[in-house]
């Protein structure tokens, strides 16, 4: 979605889990953190996405990993950010994101949780 950051919207069918992954370019090489979502909190996401709220954000913690997630509305921009990665949307960017999610929980709601 960018030259220098972006983010990636990953559904894994054998798990039936999603992922969204934030990217920064570092140097010549791209730096990754994934965070995996409920179909709840990408019905969170997805209420930010379109304007019926202004921000959501998550903690979550597996063994001994944290991962945490802020998503904010502010000027017409949507700011993601997992950890220390952080992508600002555009409208565009934004419908995009909208409508990959709004497939993806589809097909964790047919595929079964």
């Amino acid at each position: 979605m960018s030259k220098n950051n972006a983010l990636k919207i990953q559904y894994n069918k054998d798990t039936n889990q999603i992922y969204i992954h934030a990217g920064k370019k570092d140097s010549d090489k791209w730096v990754w953190i994934k965070s995996k979502f409920s179909d709840a909190e990408i019905g969170d996401i997805l209420r930010v996405l379109n304007g019926q709220t202004d921000k959501c954000s998550f903690y979550h913690k597996y063994n001994d990993n944290t991962t945490r997630t802020w998503v904010n509305k502010k000027n017409g921009f949507i700011f993601f950010k997992i950890e220390d990665i952080s992508k600002a949307l555009n409208s565009g960017e934004q419908e995009v994101m909208r409508i990959l999610l709004e497939k993806v929980i589809l097909l964790v709601n047919v595929n079964g949780e």
